[in-house]
C-alpha cells in the first residue's frame, strides 16, 4: 500500500507542476518533508525530477541514502556538508534543522505525507512558518481526523493551524482516495514576512 500512495502522490505532484505551472519535472525544484525511505522522491526521479530534496531526521537520512542511491543511481546524491553537483541530476538529504535554520533554495513544490499532523506541536509551527519563505504550493496528504487526545503535544488537524493564516491559501480539499481517513490539499504560500 505505501508504494501505491507514493505513485499517487508522483503522479499528483507531476500533475500539478504540468497543468498549473506549464512545467515539466526535470524543470523543478521539488522538496520532501518526512519522506519515509524515500519512495515519493524515487519515483519522481523515475518519472525524470532532476533535482530533489528530502528532509527529516538525521537518523531516517542515512537509511534515505541507501535506497535512493540504490533505487536511482543516475542520480548524484548529496548530503548535509557535502557540496552540491553542479551538473546532472541530484538528490540532496538534509536533516530537519537545516531546512528549518538553514539557507534553502526556493522550491517549486514541497510535499509532506503521513507526518505533520504527528510531530509535536512547536516542530509543526516551525515548519509551517518555514514552508511559505521557500515555496508557493505545498501539497499535505496527511490524516483528516485530529490525533488522539492521549498526545496533547501533536500537531493535530492541519487544516485548523493554517485557518486564518495570512500565508496560506487553500486551493483545492478532496479525500486522498488512496487511503481512508486522509485527505489531500493542496495551499498557495505567500512568502512569511514574519517569524
Amino acid at each position: 500500500m505505501r508504494s501505491a500512495c507514493a505513485v499517487y502522490a508522483a503522479c499528483r505532484i507531476q500533475d500539478w507542476l504540468r497543468e498549473r505551472e506549464g512545467r515539466a519535472l526535470d524543470e523543478c525544484r521539488i522538496c520532501e518533508i518526512g519522506p519515509g525511505i524515500g519512495l515519493v522522491p524515487t519515483i519522481l526521479g523515475g518519472l525524470g525530477a532532476r533535482e530533489l530534496f528530502l528532509v527529516d531526521l538525521p537518523e531516517l537520512n542515512a537509511m534515505q541514502a541507501y535506497f535512493v542511491s540504490q533505487s536511482l543511481p543516475s542520480h548524484h546524491l548529496s548530503l548535509f556538508g557535502e557540496p552540491s553537483p553542479t551538473a546532472g541530476p541530484v538528490i540532496r538529504i538534509l536533516p530537519d534543522f537545516e531546512f528549518l535554520d538553514g539557507v534553502m533554495p526556493r522550491f517549486d513544490l514541497v510535499f509532506n505525507q503521513d507526518s505533520l499532523p504527528e510531530l509535536d506541536l512547536d516542530t509543526v509551527r516551525r515548519y509551517l512558518a518555514r514552508i511559505p519563505r521557500t515555496t508557493r504550493y505545498f501539497l499535505s496528504i496527511n490524516q483528516e481526523t485530529r490525533v488522539p487526545e492521549a498526545t496533547p503535544l501533536a500537531g493535530g488537524f492541519l487544516p485548523s493551524m493554517l485557518r486564518g493564516s495570512a500565508n496560506w491559501r487553500c486551493l483545492y480539499r478532496m479525500p486522498a482516495w488512496a487511503r481512508a481517513g486522509y485527505l489531500e490539499e493542496m495551499y498557495r504560500c505567500d512568502e512569511a514576512t514574519s517569524g
